[in-house]
């Protein structure tokens, strides 16, 4: 038995209830003709009669009068899901979930989220803060944040933003450190690895010089850029971080920066969607509240200190 069309069923239901197909046909506004083919069509898929037919009269068959209630059941569901649905694209509501690394998480996009809920109290939130990249099909994810780059350049995406990246260590690490005019002067220097950035170290001078090399067995290697953060403030080595997680270390002397002329490529902030074409009202109500929460603290991200 096959999937039934739901023209045919409101065909059908519109004929029952019209008491004709002359009236049925004009309340669909279609031709006669058209609306009788298809109740006829649904009633070879059924293998049973729906309708009897006269040159008079037209009467529903005990089956028909079954498959009627169904029917108008089934319809009457398809159209209030049709408006709930309708209507959480124009209003927000819904859960929403969000994740993000926890660092830009804890800074940005909880205060984002709790000024949504603020505006839209008929929203729910998921956050999910982890340096972990989440699959958005499979976790139901209405927006994944990444920090850093883009992997895929066909994704759903929006730039929120921009971020300068420092390399940093400890006023005791640096001292230990001697001398460092160039990038390569710390090969071989005690190094904490974050495993989400590439081995492969690159610099560029102010003057446009490029500075390349590949760490190899770093003494501390960690998943996120909180812990590579705290191992750094307990003179753990050299480290490379955001700039907007280390603006007052920087300013309290907590930690220095190292070859201040060089510095490490710009990253970006980005807001990722499922591929779909349509968005719902959470999503962009969500976003719009998102980049107005980056806005304020933008200076911290761009600027360099």
């Amino acid at each position: 038995m096959s999937l039934y069309n739901l023209n045919r069923l409101r065909h059908f239901v519109e004929v029952v209830e019209s008491g004709s197909f002359t009236a049925a046909a004009k309340k669909l506004g279609l031709g006669k003709a058209i609306v009788s083919h298809q109740v006829a069509r649904l009633e070879e898929e059924l293998g049973a009669a729906l309708l009897v037919r006269t040159t008079r009269s037209l009467q529903v068959t005990e089956a028909g009068q079954r498959f009627y209630e169904s029917a108008a059941e089934i319809l009457e569901q398809a159209e209030r899901a049709a408006q709930e649905l309708q209507q959480e694209q124009d209003v927000p509501s819904g859960l929403l979930t969000v994740t993000a690394p926890e660092d830009y998480g804890r800074y940005v996009v909880a205060k984002a989220l709790m000024r949504l809920r603020k505006k839209h109290p008929k929203i729910q939130v998921n956050a999910v803060f982890t340096d972990e990249k989440l699959d958005q099909l499979k976790e139901k994810i209405d927006v994944s944040i990444r920090v850093g780059w883009l992997e895929d350049s066909s994704a759903i995406a929006r730039k929120i933003g921009t971020f300068q990246q420092y390399t940093v260590a400890s006023p005791s690490v640096v001292e230990a450190l001697g001398p460092v005019e160039k990038p390569l002067d710390l090969q071989g220097k005690p190094w904490i690895y974050h495993r989400k950035l590439p081995s492969e170290m690159t610099w560029r001078s102010e003057g446009g010089e490029e500075a390349h090399f590949t760490l190899q067995s770093p003494e501390v290697t960690v998943w996120n850029t909180l812990t590579s953060h705290a191992c750094a403030l307990e003179d753990g080595g050299i480290c490379i971080l955001p700039s907007f997680q280390i603006r007052d270390d920087l300013a309290s002397g907590r930690l220095q920066r190292i070859l201040p002329n060089w510095h490490q490529k710009e990253g970006g902030i980005y807001a990722l969607f499922p591929n779909s074409r349509f968005r719902p009202a959470k999503t962009k109500a969500f976003v719009e509240e998102l980049i107005n929460a980056h806005r304020e603290v933008r200076d911290v991200f761009e600027e360099d200190v």
